[in-house]
C-alpha cells in the first residue's frame, strides 16, 4: 500500500494509507505507557476556589489546596497550558503537607484578559496580586515555561513585594531570553499559531499527539501528549500570538543577578522548547542558584516527572522553615562543635535532603562544582537514570554563578 499524505501549512501531514496505519500503531503504543499521573495529568487536589480582578480588570481565576498550616507553594504554569498542568505535582505537595495556589494566567483556562494586554510584564503584575491576594509569607515560588518567565519577571520588577513574600524560587524548564527562534522560522510559528487548519489536525485522535511529540523527552505517554493538545487547543489563538510575541522580544536577563532569593533551575536534557543551555545561563546570572537537570526528560517536566518536581519543591519548603527556624527572635544559638581529629568522611551538598515526608529520586547524586570565589559556587544535582536506561551521553556539566556555564 502506498504511503500518501496531504501537506498542511510548512510541512504538518494528513497522513493516509500505510502511514496512517503507522502512526495509529505508534499512538497506541504510547497510550499503553506507564504514566507516572495515573492516566490522568490535568487532575488537580481539590480547594477553595477564588477570583481576583486586577487594576486592569483581567479576573485571575485560582484554587487554593492543602493544609492551612502547611508551608505556601505558589505554581505559575506554561504558555498555552492552565493551571492543571501542575495537577500532579500540586497533589503530591498537599499530600505531605504543603499549601498550594494554582491559578490561571490570564488569557488562559478560566482567567479572563484585561486592558494591560498579554505579555510577560502583565502575567508578573498578576503574580504579584496573586501572592498579595493569598497573603503570601515565606512561600515557595515555582514556575514552570512562561510561568518560571513570569517568576522572573515578578522577581526583578516587584523587587520589594518579592521580599515581603517569597522566600525560594524554582525555574523549571524556562528560559531568561532568547526565546526566539530564527526570523525564518518564527515568521511560520507566527502563522502557525492562528491558523485554523493546524488547529483541525491537532484535534485528531492520532494525528494530536504525533504533532506535539517533541514536546515530551525519550520516553512519550499518551495521556501526557493529549493533555498538551487539550489545553493548546482551548488557548484562543490570538492569545497564542500575543504571548508569543511578548516571549520573543523577552530579555530578563539584566535584572537576574540582584535576585536575593535561593534558586533551582530545573531542566530536561531533551527539552527542545527552552533548551538546557537556557537553563544554565539562568543559573550563570542568579548569585547562589543551582542547576538540577534530568536525563532522560523533557520540556513537560509537570506530567514526566512529578515525583522528583515534588521532591525537589518540598526540598526547598524544608530549607526556607528551617532558616526561619534559627533567624526566628529568641531562637537558641545553634553551638559550634569541634571538629574531630581523624579525617570527616564525604558529605552531600546542602539542599540534598530527603523532606519529610517526600521520596527521594531514585540514583539521585549531588555533583559539587570546584571550588571559586564568592557568590557561592552553585551545585548540580544530576539524577542518574533509573536501571537499564543509558545515561546522557555527555560529561557532567558544572557551573560557576557569574558567567556563561
Amino acid at each position: 500500500m502506498a504511503i500518501r499524505s496531504r501537506t498542511l501549512l510548512g510541512g504538518t501531514l494528513v497522513l493516509t494509507g500505510a502511514a496512517a496505519l503507522a502512526a495509529t500503531a505508534v499512538v497506541r503504543r504510547w497510550d499503553a505507557a506507564g504514566d507516572p499521573c495515573g492516566g490522568e495529568p490535568l487532575a488537580t487536589p481539590k480547594g477553595e476556589e477564588f477570583l481576583i480582578r486586577t487594576d486592569d480588570g483581567t479576573e485571575l481565576s485560582g484554587t487554593v489546596a492543602g493544609d492551612e498550616g502547611g508551608r505556601l507553594v505558589v505554581l505559575a504554569h506554561c504558555w498555552t497550558g492552565d493551571r492543571r498542568v501542575w495537577g500532579p505535582v500540586a497533589q503530591r505537595l498537599v499530600d505531605t503537607g504543603h499549601r498550594v495556589v494554582l491559578y490561571d494566567h490570564r488569557g488562559h483556562g478560566r482567567s479572563t484578559v484585561g486592558r494591560d494586554g498579554l505579555t510577560v510584564e502583565a502575567l508578573a503584575s498578576d503574580l504579584r496580586d496573586v501572592l498579595d491576594h493569598v497573603d503570601a509569607r515565606g512561600a515557595v515560588l515555582a514556575g514552570h515555561s512562561m510561568g518560571g518567565m513570569t517568576a522572573q519577571a515578578f522577581a526583578t520588577g516587584h523587587p520589594e513585594v518579592l521580599r515581603e513574600r517569597v522566600a525560594s524560587l524554582v525555574l523549571v524548564s524556562t528560559s531568561a531570553a532568547d526565546v526566539a527562534p530564527d526570523a525564518r522560522l518564527l515568521a511560520f510559528m507566527r502563522r502557525a499559531l492562528v491558523s485554523p487548519r493546524i488547529d483541525r489536525a491537532m484535534g485528531q485522535r492520532t494525528l494530536g499527539p504525533l504533532m506535539v511529540r517533541n514536546i515530551v523527552g525519550r520516553d512519550a505517554v499518551g495521556s501526557h501528549l493529549r493533555a498538551v493538545v487539550e489545553t493548546y487547543l482551548a488557548t484562543p489563538p490570538g492569545h497564542r500570538l500575543d504571548f508569543g510575541n511578548s516571549m520573543a522580544e523577552m530579555d530578563l536577563t539584566p535584572g537576574l543577578p540582584d535576585i536575593p532569593l535561593p534558586t533551582v533551575v530545573v531542566t530536561g536534557l531533551r527539552d527542545t522548547l527552552a533548551p538546557p543551555a537556557n537553563s544554565r545561563r539562568i543559573v550563570s546570572l542568579i548569585p547562589g542558584s543551582r542547576l538540577v537537570t534530568f536525563p532522560d526528560a523533557g520540556h513537560m517536566l509537570p506530567f514526566e516527572i512529578p515525583d522528583d518536581l515534588a521532591r525537589i519543591i518540598a526540598e526547598a519548603a524544608a530549607a526556607v522553615t528551617l532558616a526561619a527556624a534559627t533567624t526566628s527572635p529568641g531562637a537558641p544559638a545553634a553551638k559550634a562543635r569541634k571538629a574531630p581529629a581523624r579525617k570527616a568522611p564525604a558529605r552531600k551538598a546542602p539542599g540534598t535532603r530527603k523532606a519529610p515526608g517526600t521520596r527521594k529520586a531514585a540514583g539521585a547524586k549531588v555533583l559539587p562544582t570546584p571550588a571559586a570565589p564568592s557568590p557561592p559556587t552553585p551545585k548540580e544535582l544530576r539524577p542518574r537514570t533509573a536501571a537499564g536506561e543509558s545515561p546522557a551521553a555527555e560529561a557532567p556539566e558544572s557551573t560557576n554563578g557569574s558567567g556563561e556555564a
